[in-house]
């Protein structure tokens, strides 16, 4: 048998596919794939393994045709496409929750039917409804009925009522960069467009967002010792676009990033709390923590997460110059080179006063942000 002619094996992420002309020589290719496997003391997963012949549909793709045309049925019953469905204009809602609830249990009863997990399907959902929150407030002129700014409020509510549940049953990385960003734009949105419903839009993102963190799918991961989350982070970080009026408990802060000195937890923590009086003590034990993680810098050179802490704490506005000295010295120090005198660490404070090194302290858009994340996204 020739590769590339009757056979050929491919990868994407953890999974490998083998492809031949007919049984056998599958067969025969699985048989010598997992011996090779063993002299690596690498085994495949016979519970995992499946068997497919041509034309290819697997459970998965039986699903997520079901959940798209469940997701087609539920959005033509409150919102209406116009413009060649580059936007859609919403409808009256009588009962929220119960339409809501009519949705969730269509996809239930589809996994259900498949033995198929949320986790096959919420980032599919949170997508569809993504690019829908697109199309939604893709208006450009003030609503002037008080009977469309409600049937927009109603549509917004459901839209986040949705993606709350599904992101909740299954959060993932890669879907965490859209979820955030619907948040974003439908409370610009509201802000912008909806008047006396822009506080009730972000309230509701709010309690949301304190029931999400509040779940035993992020509880548990709470509770597992040196676990970055960043499913949970990029959450976190993104509610700081609601402003000072709704800021999370300190409690939920002390949750998620107490007792884990991990790079990304505690920039993420100084960027989320910044300057912020009620977060005062937990301000207090990062920066003792960031001393601590900082004290040897003489692997700075080798160690990426040494250097990108030690290079973001030098432009971080959260950390006082006292402290910034004492890095600064002992980069210098690791680096094996004079340390600046007083004049020099001044003019350096403020010639990187504005600038970054890895995060932007003065990210003015967190939405560009997140867009940027997705676009580099893998797979």
């Amino acid at each position: 048998m020739r590769l590339g002619v009757d056979y050929s094996i491919k990868r994407y992420v953890d999974d490998v596919f083998i492809f031949a002309k007919s049984e056998q020589a599958a067969s025969k290719i699985y048989e010598i794939y997992s011996d090779v496997l063993l002299s690596y003391k690498l085994h495949v997963n016979v519970t995992k393994s499946q068997r497919y012949i041509r034309p290819f549909f697997t459970a998965k793709s039986k699903v997520i045709r079901d959940v798209n045309a469940h997701v087609n049925a539920f959005t033509e019953r409150f919102l209406e496409e116009k413009n060649s469905n580059t936007v859609v204009v919403p409808r009256e809602i009588h009962r929220i929750d119960r339409l809501v609830r009519s949705f969730i249990d269509s996809i239930k009863a589809t996994c259900s039917a498949e033995s198929v997990g949320y986790d096959e399907v919420s980032s599919y959902i949170i997508s569809a409804f993504f690019e829908r929150t697109k199309r939604l407030i893709n208006i450009d002129k003030k609503i002037e009925s008080e009977d469309d700014i409600q049937r927009y409020k109603d549509a917004i509510i459901v839209f986040l009522e949705v993606m709350y549940f599904f992101y909740s049953v299954a959060p993932s990385v890669s879907s965490s960069y859209k979820f955030c960003a619907s948040i974003i734009l439908l409370c610009r949105f509201s802000d912008q467009y909806l008047g006396p419903y822009e506080s009730t839009i972000r309230q509701k993102v709010f309690d949301l967002s304190i029931r999400l963190l509040d779940c035993d799918t992020f509880g548990k991961r709470a509770d597992v010792e040196n676990f970055v989350s960043l499913e949970v982070i990029n959450i976190i970080l993104s509610l700081s676009d609601l402003g000072e009026t709704y800021l999370l408990p300190a409690s939920v802060i002390e949750r998620f990033f107490a007792d884990d000195d991990s790079y990304f937890n505690l920039v993420s923590c100084l960027f989320y709390i910044k300057d912020h009086s009620q977060y005062d003590p937990i301000r207090a034990d990062i920066l003792k923590r960031l001393d601590e993680k900082l004290r040897d810098l003489s692997d700075v050179l080798s160690d990426t997460e040494l250097a990108c802490l030690t290079l973001d704490s030098l432009t971080c506005p959260y950390v006082d110059n006292k402290r910034k000295r004492k890095y600064m010295n002992r980069l210098c120090s690791g680096l094996a080179i004079a340390p600046p005198n007083k004049q020099e660490f001044v003019d350096f404070l403020a010639s990187y006063s504005k600038q970054y090194w890895f995060v932007n302290w003065h990210e003015i858009d967190l939405l560009n942000a997140l867009e940027r994340k997705e676009l580099r996204q893998v797979y």
